[in-house]
């Protein structure tokens, strides 16, 4: 976790999903304390994508501390961008999801060394192998996980996986 958690710990965070497997995930860990700041210093969860809608809903209050926004996407080359007018204080980290919420159900089912042999993309393997098809269905992230295996999960995600420069995913924000 190192600075990031550091970052948040001493920060009000928000937090934008942009799909909704990523919210019940985000939700799951916040019911369990499960990241590296307090919850009391959420701001909320949101679904909100555009940075101008957030800006209005979240940002135009006066804070007594910096604001950290965990913008949560499945994506590396996503664009969001604050206006001028918040960047001073409020810092946008994007937690990647790609393939991660695929990658943590594989890790579960123990079948990691499985799923490199067959050069499968993660999504294609899990439909094909394990026969689940609607991984990134809110509902079936909720049926499917509990908040020891998800954070269990996450834990080996983040030691397996090569992250890319400048990358952060669930492993660098949950304890």
């Amino acid at each position: 976790m190192g600075d990031l958690g550091e970052e948040l710990a001493s920060a009000y965070v928000l937090i934008a999903c942009e799909g909704g497997a990523e919210d019940a995930i985000v939700r799951m860990l916040l019911d369990e304390g499960a990241f590296c700041f307090d919850k009391s210093r959420l701001i909320g969860v949101t679904r909100l994508r555009k940075a101008s809608d957030i800006e209005r809903q979240y940002l135009g209050y006066e804070y007594d501390l910096p604001v950290a926004l965990l913008y949560v996407t499945d994506s590396l080359r996503s664009r969001f961008a604050l206006s001028p007018l918040y960047r001073d204080t409020c810092t946008v980290y994007r937690i990647c999801t790609r393939p991660e919420i695929e990658m943590l159900i594989i890790i579960n089912e123990g079948r990691y060394d499985d799923f490199v042999r067959s050069r499968m993309k993660p999504s294609v393997y899990c439909k094909q192998k394990l026969g689940m098809r609607d991984v990134k269905r809110p509902e079936e992230v909720r049926r499917y996980w509990t908040a020891a295996k998800l954070r269990a999960a996450i834990a080996e995600y983040g030691r397996l996986h090569h992250f890319e420069k400048g990358e952060l995913s669930f492993a660098q924000i949950v304890r």
